[in-house]
């Protein structure tokens, strides 16, 4: 039985146990969509990664280039996943960022998210449920034989 170190691993697989991507899926898409390349070239998911292969991952607006130190199948922690690779560069596509509004009238997107979720709990606040304990006793009184 193998340790989960091997000499060569699948680009995908090696992306997800890095931390590049949640899935493989997402990674394998990334690879056929052409936002990984493999030592400069286009690749396809299949295609096998070993220790000293040059990596460009781009994801929305950032490619980051790295140095892959370690191959592996298996899912390792946080820690280790970071230590899978050198970094080179990590370049950011000033063009492929969302444009700010500079007008104070127009909310960010955090700002938006900030007010959905204290409505969220005002909502919350409003709703009241009994807990089991009262549902109980109403139930009791409801079908209680007098």
């Amino acid at each position: 039985m193998t340790d989960g170190l091997t000499d060569g691993v699948r680009i995908d697989k090696w992306l997800k146990v890095a931390r590049f991507f949640k899935k493989r899926e997402d990674a394998a898409d990334a690879v056929e969509n052409g936002a990984v390349r493999l030592n400069g070239e286009k690749t396809r998911p299949a295609k096998h990664v070993k220790p000293g292969d040059k990596l460009s991952v781009r994801k929305g607006a950032v490619t980051r280039e790295v140095i892959v130190r370690v191959v592996s199948e298996r899912s390792v922690s946080a820690e280790m996943a970071k230590m899978m690779f050198d970094p080179v560069s990590e370049v950011v596509d000033e063009s492929a960022l969302p444009e700010v509004s500079k007008d104070p009238a127009v909310p960010t997107k955090s700002e938006i998210l900030k007010i959905w979720a204290a409505q969220d709990r005002a909502a919350k606040k409003e709703k009241w449920r009994p807990d089991k304990k009262q549902a109980r006793e109403a139930r009791d009184r409801k079908y209680r034989q007098d």
